[in-house]
């Protein structure tokens, strides 16, 4: 099974999967003032071609905003074939049902590029961080 950690971007509109051992990724400001921040997670050897991946977007659960809840999430995104989401789940938690409810949905709609190849069942670890300013 491949695994990539998938880091969010602000600078262009798709992002490379990668594959690096311990990797970090760059903070990402989400729509409404979140921000995503790459988590470190060990991962198989990289795959010949690496898969472009949209970066997620969100809302800030406003709930969330207004009882203050912060946390990191890592969600594992199963991709098929033609780059779309097959299945998503809960890596590991923030720490609260409605941050991690909205890591999930987006994480399902991001979608990725690459040969159809190396996309069938690739695993990609999306890390999510929620942080109030």
């Amino acid at each position: 099974m491949q695994r990539h950690v998938l880091p969010p971007s602000v600078r262009s509109s798709a992002v490379a999967a990668q594959a690096v051992p311990g990797a970090g990724a760059p903070a990402v400001a989400g729509p409404s003032g979140a921000v995503a921040q790459g988590a470190s997670a060990a991962v198989a050897p990289a795959a010949p071609s690496k898969p472009r991946c949209t970066p997620p977007a969100w809302r800030y659960p406003a709930m969330a905003r207004h009882l203050h809840e912060e946390g990191s999430a890592l969600v594992d995104v199963t991709l098929g074939a033609q780059g779309q989401v097959r299945q998503a789940s809960l890596h590991s938690s923030t720490g609260y049902d409605d941050l991690d409810s909205t890591a999930l949905a987006a994480a399902r709609n991001i979608s990725c590029t690459g040969s159809a190849s190396t996309l069938a069942g690739i695993h990609v670890l999306l890390p999510v961080t929620f942080h109030l300013h």
